[in-house]
């Protein structure tokens, strides 16, 4: 109502998570013409306190300067193919499903469509619980009681309490750094991240630098 000129209005900007248009230039300097008040979010609202560390560590995006309460500690599985993958994340699905977790509040990421995921576009989960691939699919045809697929890319902007980041075979380049930290920080609770065995060498290097960024927060 009113227009950009005289009316009121909100634009909420993560950079972190800027995927499709990394200038932005032409669209942030219009923005900055209309002269807004501009509040800068310095408390991680949606993360566990282990889950924002595990996001550094593996992306080496700093993190927010308030992190929030504690939790489960983030678990991270090796995989030697695609077949062990599937097999490691039908057990720890099953483990969880025991404990007492809704698989509707489970979902599986991945950079990869469902077919060209761990998953191969099989449903692995026939005989286990109802599952749904949501990529790209209207949200009110979305089953809460379903344990879901979605590729990292469609999930942005959304939440879950369990999240399962699949397939990640890389941590170096801006767009693996990106993709990575969105799919980390869509889990309120508890992570699960399946990496490739021949990342091990890439990761233990990584973590090396990127731990440095948490130094100010070991004293807490």
């Amino acid at each position: 109502k009113d227009g950009m000129d005289n009316g009121t209005w909100y634009i909420c900007f993560d950079p972190n998570q800027n995927i499709y248009n990394a200038e932005m230039n032409e669209g942030l300097s219009i923005v900055q013409d209309y002269h807004p008040v501009v509040l800068n979010l310095d408390t991680n609202c949606r993360n566990t306190r282990q889950i924002s560390i595990y996001n550094v560590l593996a992306t080496a995006i700093p993190p927010s300067r308030y992190l929030k309460v504690g939790g489960e500690d983030v678990v991270r599985e090796y995989y030697s193919s695609y077949d062990d993958e599937r097999n490691k994340l039908i057990k720890s699905v099953k483990k969880l499903m025991s404990g007492g977790i809704s698989p509707g509040k489970i979902c599986l990421l991945s950079k990869y469509r469902f077919e060209n995921s761990c998953l191969q576009g099989t449903n692995i989960f026939k005989d286990i619980c109802k599952f749904q691939n949501i990529t790209g699919v209207d949200p009110s045809y979305v089953l809460d009681e379903s344990l879901k697929f979605c590729t990292i890319h469609s999930f942005k902007g959304l939440e879950a309490p369990v999240v399962f980041l699949l397939d990640l075979d890389t941590l170096a380049g801006d767009q693996a750094r990106l993709l990575n930290y969105i799919a980390i920080s869509r889990a309120t609770s508890l992570l699960y991240i399946f990496c490739s065995q021949d990342l091990k060498d890439e990761w233990n290097s990584t973590v090396q630098k990127t731990s440095k960024l948490l130094e100010p927060f070991w004293d807490e």
